[in-house]
């Protein structure tokens, strides 16, 4: 399958006039993703690197709907890139991008998202998306990125009091998936 080009995909963001700060969030995501993707692609096990490559930088594409309103953007901004995605030709790619959010149908229930359905990160490609996102300049390992999920007020009151339970369970599944890619070979 053909996934929009890193150049393409830049384009894309500007369409939908997301900010600076997403686009270079994206790219540093995409970078994070690649690297990931190839180290377990040499290491021998069957990974999209170039789908890696476009739901990364795509991922948080659906935040143009909620700029206005911030509360939302957590939650929905997901659905969003998938709908988009799809509609524009790339379905596979909006279900990788969905699951970055790593929510259960249950869960999405809960959080009022639109067609509730499962969005775990199941593929190699989608857990991939799912870690690179969540490390940053100063959370690049697992112990970190536990610190910031613990720690983050933003979070806190964007998901936490929403879903009772739900940090605890995003730490759960981010230790999980951290060790199944490093199983994989990635070396972050």
């Amino acid at each position: 399958m053909r996934y929009p080009t890193e150049e393409e995909a830049v384009e894309i963001l500007k369409k939908y006039r997301l900010p600076k700060e997403i686009v270079e969030h994206s790219k540093r995501v995409a970078e994070i993703g690649v690297k990931i993707a190839k180290q377990i692609k040499k290491a021998g096990h069957d990974v999209d690197v170039e789908a890696v490559r476009a739901a990364a930088l795509l991922h948080d594409l659906g935040k143009w709907k909620y700029l206005h309103n911030k509360k939302e953007i957590g939650h929905m901004h997901s659905c969003e890139t998938g709908r988009l995605l799809a509609e524009l030709g790339w379905p596979e790619l909006g279900a990788v991008c969905e699951a970055h959010f790593g929510v259960t149908a249950k869960e999405a229930k809960q959080f009022g998202l639109p067609n509730p359905h499962n969005m775990m990160p199941d593929s190699i490609e989608a857990k991939v998306l799912y870690i690179a996102d969540k490390i940053r300049p100063d959370s690049r390992n697992l112990k970190q990125i536990i610190e910031v999920i613990n720690n983050s007020r933003k979070l806190e009151l964007r998901y936490w009091k929403l879903c009772p339970g739900f940090k605890e369970k995003i730490i759960k599944d981010v230790t999980r998936i951290w060790y199944e890619l490093e199983k994989l070979g990635m070396k972050v």
